[in-house]
């Protein structure tokens, strides 16, 4: 699905065929590219293998996702210069197992998402979709099974990312059947989620963050009988 070519000095990776939303049908473009090297040996220090992860993003509904495309230490290396010449650039804290080397981003895959599938909420979710999220990989096996929301999150970065992320709503909704998540990023101005942080503060949420509490989720039947076997809500019992 993916090729690894260069162009005169530039390595570029590129998708052999387009890519399909799962929930909306529309088109996915590239919106970041994060380069990635690993210890095959924890701890070595070798960075033996190296990943490009492409994030793509539904220009429809704001679909988000991963694709993680293995490239060779020479593209790597060459990647590396070409991020440092970038303007849109944002280096990662080294970890013990891997270093994320950076990010490139595409503005172009900034569509807006708003008026025909998102709207604001006024609250500390920001915003709430037009359409039923609907669990891709159970409709496969003949299930409709309606997504729930897990989490909202605004980022508080101040660098390069800010021009993709500070003016984003990223949203995470979960199956209750088959636990998969699924996330949009939904535009909108920063005076608004400006608002939406303030409101998370003042309502003892994280600023940055707003998630469902067991007591939300257990409003579905289904979610309260697995959530009272694992504890979180009316004393543990067996499903």
């Amino acid at each position: 699905m993916w090729t690894v070519k260069r162009d005169l000095d530039d390595v570029i990776v590129d998708c052999l065929r387009p890519i399909t939303c799962p929930h909306c049908g529309g088109v996915e473009k590239l919106l970041m590219s994060k380069l990635l090297n690993f210890d095959l040996e924890p701890g070595s220090g070798k960075r033996e293998a190296h990943a490009i992860d492409m994030e793509c993003r539904c220009q429809s509904c704001g679909h988000w996702e991963t694709f993680g495309v293995a490239i060779k230490k020479s593209e790597y290396d060459r990647m590396s210069v070409m991020l440092n010449d970038s303007p849109l650039k944002d280096n990662y804290a080294e970890s013990d197992t891997g270093i994320i080397k950076g990010m490139l981003m595409n503005m172009d895959a900034m569509g807006s998402s708003m008026k025909d599938h998102w709207e604001r909420t006024n609250d500390m979710r920001g915003h709430v979709s037009k359409f039923d999220v609907l669990c891709y990989h159970c409709k496969l096996h003949g299930h409709e099974i309606k997504m729930f929301l897990r989490y909202a999150y605004i980022s508080p970065r101040e660098d390069a990312t800010q021009q993709v992320y500070g003016t984003l709503n990223q949203i995470e909704y979960k199956c209750k059947k088959c636990a998969w998540t699924t996330k949009f990023l939904v535009e909108d101005d920063q005076d608004y989620l400006k608002e939406v942080m303030d409101m998370r503060e003042k309502g003892g949420c994280h600023r940055n963050l707003f998630y469902l509490k067991p007591e939300q989720w257990a409003e579905d039947e289904e979610m309260k009988k697995q959530l009272a076997a694992l504890g979180y809500v009316g004393g543990r019992e067996d499903v």
